[in-house]
């Protein structure tokens, strides 16, 4: 289902939702890396 929607949208579109979840990764990372340290 999420790669049917994935292949219909924009190239702007799927730029800037990538872009999203890299920032919500690093985010993330961080996050457990505070918790490890």
């Amino acid at each position: 289902m999420y790669i049917h929607a994935y292949r219909n949208w924009s190239k702007e579109k799927r730029a800037s939702a990538a872009r999203s979840m890299v920032s919500g990764l690093v985010l993330v990372a961080k996050a457990c890396g505070n918790d490890v340290a």
